[in-house]
């Protein structure tokens, strides 16, 4: 057989496969760490062809379903409520890797036209238990009536265990951290359990009955992984999910799709081999 005739069937024989295949790929489960609410589903089969040396080829897309079991609604607060403005060791645990908010408050009763700038250093862990990092810029303004300018992690954390302020914190003429207090909550975006650096979604759905679960009419929205080094002032490692649907704790979600990289899961490695290879 010519090596055109080879590709033509590579890609005939994908054609004819079904979309989804449903059998249970051992060897492909076996080579990986799943988190709990994770399955692999089946696979997707598809053609690469090396135009340097002519070589063709096929390669099979694992599919994998996620599950976020019934995520709360995102409050100011769901973590903590009037933190001292200080530097602190905490133990707060998300109801699932999530990203987490910000909230400072005004303690006065006494509106004035003053400015505190700072920058918050949120750690904590990931969807995976991994030491993860974060750091802030907020600016809160009273004038007439205080303004609360919360910020929010583009990280996904599923515990928060520190938090530092930043030393060169400054207040105006009649504020101190004694006027101002922190709120901690959730966000609305869910961190993915593997990476996703390109739209690969396949399925979105919420189980409000634990039926089976309902396709979300509207996709969601996805912060894609960010590939560069990690520090303190990158995205998601994985990459982040908010449903058009926004979580009230009152049904789970689940997300059919192809991880860019299931075989690198940790923070520190932004690694993404080529498929096919």
């Amino acid at each position: 057989m010519t090596k055109r005739n080879l590709t033509i069937a590579l890609l005939l024989t994908c054609l004819a496969s079904p979309a989804w295949a449903t059998v249970q790929g051992t060897s492909i489960t076996a080579a990986m760490q799943l988190k709990a609410d994770s399955t692999y589903v089946g696979h997707r089969i598809g053609v690469w062809y090396n135009a340097t040396d002519q070589r063709t080829g096929t390669y099979a897309f694992p599919i994998f379903r996620y599950q976020w079991a019934d995520p709360d609604a995102a409050t100011s607060h769901n973590l903590a409520n009037a933190l001292a403005f200080a530097s602190a060791t905490v133990a707060y645990t998300c109801d699932e890797a999530r990203t987490v908010q910000i909230w400072p408050n005004f303690t006065s009763s006494t509106p004035r036209t003053e400015t505190v700038n700072s920058s918050i250093t949120l750690t904590g862990t990931s969807i995976w238990g991994n030491t993860i990092s974060e750091i802030m810029d907020f600016e809160c303004t009273s004038v007439t009536a205080f303004t609360e300018m919360h910020c929010e992690t583009k990280k996904a954390f599923k515990t928060v265990t520190a938090i530092a302020l930043s030393a060169t914190t400054t207040y105006g003429a009649n504020y101190g951290a004694a006027y101002i207090t922190l709120d901690i909550g959730y966000g609305n975006k869910l961190g993915l359990p593997y990476r996703m650096a390109e739209d690969t979604r396949m399925k979105e759905l919420i189980d409000a009955d634990g039926t089976g679960g309902a396709t979300l009419a509207t996709a969601g929205t996805v912060v894609f992984a960010d590939l560069a080094a990690v520090t303190t002032a990158t995205g998601d490692w994985r990459g982040t999910w908010k449903p058009n649907t926004i979580p009230a704790g009152t049904a789970d979600y689940v997300l059919y799709y192809i991880p860019t990289d299931i075989t690198q899961r940790y923070d520190t490695d932004p690694v993404r081999p080529e498929w096919g290879r």
